[in-house]
């Protein structure tokens, strides 16, 4: 699969975009893996980021996949995946530190969403994660801003029960049609709450 092949160079990338800040007080690296330990990236999974595997690792790619190249996605998500991978290799260092801060400015939306907030039936929904993920960061990223407002739990609790949402995430989860319309109705249904991103 193209975690085999692309493993490498992705693993590269994201511990560049994980990695630029190592000193910043508020997170530290694990020797291990070049991830950094953070709290909220803890809560948000389940597990500690020491623990953090491949797929992972491709969850938050895939993500930044959407985010980026999203308009333009057609199945499969292997060839998808493997486009972003070649395009990676031209990002500048000033991008992929941009793209470090705004996954971290992601995390801290996610702040009063309380522990394993995108569990699904008992089990991390990467569906969920990434849409939201999108949904938020988008407004942002368009500007090359970070995110500085939390998401509103009431409306992502709304989003996790919506039916039409959820219809979305049952069939066909990596199809064009359902990728586009689980980001649109997050997008219609998160609200986010306090300071603005716009400074």
């Amino acid at each position: 699969g193209w975690m085999a092949s692309q493993s490498s160079r992705f693993r590269l990338v994201w511990i560049a975009l994980v990695g630029a800040f190592r000193f910043h007080q508020r997170y530290r690296l694990s020797a291990s893996s070049g991830i950094p330990y953070d709290e909220g990236i803890v809560s948000l999974l389940g597990k500690p980021t020491q623990d953090l595997h491949c797929t992972d690792i491709e969850l938050i790619l895939r993500s930044m996949a959407l985010l980026q190249d999203g308009n333009s996605y057609s199945p499969k998500m292997v060839s998808f995946l493997n486009t972003y991978s070649q395009k990676s290799k031209s990002f500048t260092n000033a991008h992929i530190v941009y793209l470090q801060k705004l996954f971290l400015s992601f995390i801290d939306a996610c702040s009063e969403l309380g522990s394993k907030a995108f569990f699904r039936n008992n089990r991390f929904s990467k569906t969920l994660f990434e849409s939201v993920f999108v949904a938020v960061c988008r407004p942002s990223f368009e500007k090359q801003l970070l995110v500085k407002q939390k998401i509103n739990k009431s409306s992502f609790e709304k989003l996790k029960e919506d039916v039409g949402f959820i219809s979305f995430l049952q069939s066909g989860s990596s199809s064009s049609d359902n990728i586009r319309g689980r980001i649109t109705r997050a997008t219609q249904i998160i609200q986010l709450t306090g300071e603005n991103y716009d400074e």
